[in-house]
C-alpha cells in the first residue's frame, strides 16, 4: 500500500504533479494568518505542534506536560480539534460516554490523563476550560490555530524524517512555511536521534530539546516472544522499531492508515492469524482506543513515555510560565 508519506520523503513525479495546489495552500494559510487576530485568556497557555502533518509525537509530549503540572499541584485542560471524531463543538470528553468515533483517538488518550476538550476553536475551549477551574492550558497540535494566544509555542520535529520534501501541502508534508513556522516558535523539540539538524533549525536560534520514547512498562514480559503487531498512525515503522529494539519478535505485522476506524472483521481476521501462529497480539495505546472493548484483553498494549536528554526542558517551561 502506498503511503502518503513515502511520496512526500522525496521529490517525485507526484510531488511535482502537486505543486501548483501547493502555492494556492499557501496564499490561503497566509491570508488566514494575516487576519486572524489571537485572543488572550487569563491564564497560561502552552501550545505543543508542528510544522508537518502525520506522527512527530505531538501527543506523548502534550500529555507529559500535563502530569508535570498536575504533579506540582496545577488544573490543567488540554485542548484539541478531535481530529476524526463526528462531534463538531466545544464538548468536555468524557471517556464513559465518548468513544473515539466521537471525540478522536487523541482526545479519548488525553482524557485519561485529566480534563480535555474538543474544540475547533481553541479559544472557546479555554473559555469553557476555565469555567471548570483550568489554571493552564495545554493544547495538541494548534500551532497552526490561531484563535487563541499562547504563551509558549513548542514545535515537535521527527529527527529521523526531519521535514520530508520540504514542499507545503499536498506535494509535500508541510502545513507552513519552515522559516515562519519557527520563527513564531519558542522552542524546538527533536525526537529519536537526529544525524543533521535541518538547516533552519540550525539558524533559528531556538532552544533545542532531545528526547526519545521508551516503553512506560519494560517489555520483560514479552522479550524474545513472537508477535503480530499492528497499527493505524502516522508513524508505523517507529512502533515496530520500538518493538524490535526492546526484544519483541515481530513475526507479522499489518498496518492501516492513520486514525484507521477498525471493524470487527479485521479485529477478528488478525487475532485469528495470532492464535494460528502462536503469536502474541499488540497494538499501540492510540489504536487500542478504537477497537472495541470485548476484543482489548486479547491485545497487548505498548504504552510510551518521554525521556528526555537532560532536564533542561522543565527548566525552560517553569522559566516561561514564571516570567508570563
Amino acid at each position: 500500500m502506498l503511503r502518503l508519506n513515502d511520496i512526500w520523503n522525496t521529490k517525485n513525479l507526484i510531488a511535482y504533479a502537486l505543486l501548483p495546489i501547493s502555492y494556492i495552500y499557501g496564499v490561503l494559510f497566509k491570508i488566514s494568518f494575516t487576519f486572524i487576530r489571537p485572543k488572550k485568556v487569563s491564564i497560561p497557555v502552552i501550545s505543543v505542534g508542528n510544522l508537518s502533518v502525520g506522527g512527530t509525537g505531538k501527543t506523548p509530549i502534550t500529555r507529559y506536560i500535563v502530569k508535570f503540572f498536575q504533579r506540582n499541584g496545577l488544573k490543567t485542560a488540554t485542548i484539541l480539534r478531535g481530529y476524526k471524531g463526528r462531534i463538531t463543538h466545544t464538548t468536555k470528553v468524557d471517556p464513559s460516554i465518548h468513544k473515539a468515533d466521537d471525540v478522536g483517538d487523541e482526545a479519548i488518550l488525553h482524557s485519561y490523563d485529566g480534563d480535555t476538550w474538543v474544540s475547533t476553536n481553541r479559544y472557546l475551549g479555554a473559555q469553557e476550560a476555565i469555567k471548570y477551574g483550568a489554571e493552564i492550558i495545554i493544547l495538541d497540535d494548534a500551532h497552526q490555530n490561531f484563535s487563541l494566544k499562547k504563551d509558549i509555542s513548542l514545535i515537535v520535529v521527527d529527527g529521523t524524517e526531519m521535514f520530508g520534501n520540504e514542499y507545503l501541502l499536498p506535494a509535500g508534508p508541510l502545513r507552513e512555511n519552515i522559516k515562519s513556522g519557527l520563527n513564531r516558535a519558542d522552542g524546538i523539540i527533536i525526537c529519536n536521534e537526529s544525524i543533521d539538524l535541518h538547516r533552519e533549525i540550525g539558524k533559528s536560534n531556538k532552544p533545542i530539546f532531545y528526547n526519545k520514547f521508551i516503553p512506560e512498562k519494560n517489555l520483560k514480559e514479552l522479550k524474545d516472544c513472537e508477535a503480530y503487531a499492528f497499527c493505524g498512525i502516522a508513524n508505523p515503522r517507529r512502533f515496530y522499531k520500538t518493538l524490535e529494539d526492546y526484544g519483541v519478535q515481530v513475526v507479522k505485522k499489518k498496518t492501516f492508515r492513520d486514525h484507521h476506524k477498525y471493524k470487527d472483521n479485521e479485529i477478528n481476521d488478525i487475532l485469528r492469524n495470532s492464535t494460528r501462529l502462536g503469536l502474541v497480539t499488540i497494538t499501540t495505546e492510540k489504536d487500542i482506543t478504537k477497537i472495541k472493548k470485548k476484543y482489548r484483553d486479547e491485545i497487548s498494549t505498548l504504552k510510551i513515555k518521554v525521556e528526555w536528554r537532560n532536564n533542561q526542558f522543565i527548566d525552560f517551561l517553569i522559566n516561561k510560565i514564571s516570567i508570563r
